[in-house]
């Protein structure tokens, strides 16, 4: 999407020797596992860092998802299961049904217009695992799922709701 081209346009301006960098990361895990996953030279010991990820801010955040994307994910979906406001505007490029009922609950009790964003880019995503919830979650997650298939509906995705519901029933 456009905002990997914004994301990778960002520049790290210190000079680092990255052996170092790589090195504390893998022993110690931290910043500078997200400093190299966003800027370190090689891609394959990024690579291998991915596992310990795990940021509490996101200064590195945004480039390290335009340079590794569904990569990722695995690492995105810890996020938003635990806190997902933060984390928000980094996981619009992924398309992921795990997403839906935290982004309804977050929804459902701020109701903000940017966190709706990944909801309507990525209705078919979204219906998935609102449909998923409606059948098999806790009384208040499922009013939350239900709240945001109704805002789906609403802005005219119902059917996209409708085969999400069809593909649940029939087992597809």
């Amino acid at each position: 999407g456009p905002e990997r081209r914004v994301w990778l346009r960002e520049r790290f301006h210190l000079d680092l020797i990255w052996e170092r960098v790589a090195d504390s990361a893998a022993k110690r895990g931290g910043p500078q596992v997200g400093q190299y996953l966003a800027y370190g030279p090689d891609e394959e010991v990024a690579r291998a860092l991915i596992p310990k990820f795990e940021p509490k801010t996101a200064e590195h955040v945004p480039r390290a998802v335009a340079r590794f994307g569904l990569e990722l994910l695995s690492v995105a979906r810890r996020l938003v299961q635990t806190k997902p406001g933060p984390w928000l505007p980094y996981i619009v490029p992924f398309g992921d049904a795990a997403f839906a009922l935290p982004l309804a609950k977050l929804l459902a009790t701020k109701g903000r217009r940017r966190d709706q964003r990944w909801l309507l880019r990525l209705p078919h995503h979204a219906a998935a695992g609102l449909v998923e919830a409606l059948f098999g979650s806790a009384k208040k997650d499922h009013e939350a799922a239900l709240r945001a298939v109704r805002y789906l509906c609403q802005l005219g995705h119902r059917p996209v709701v409708e085969a999400a519901a069809h593909a649940a029933g029939s087992g597809e």
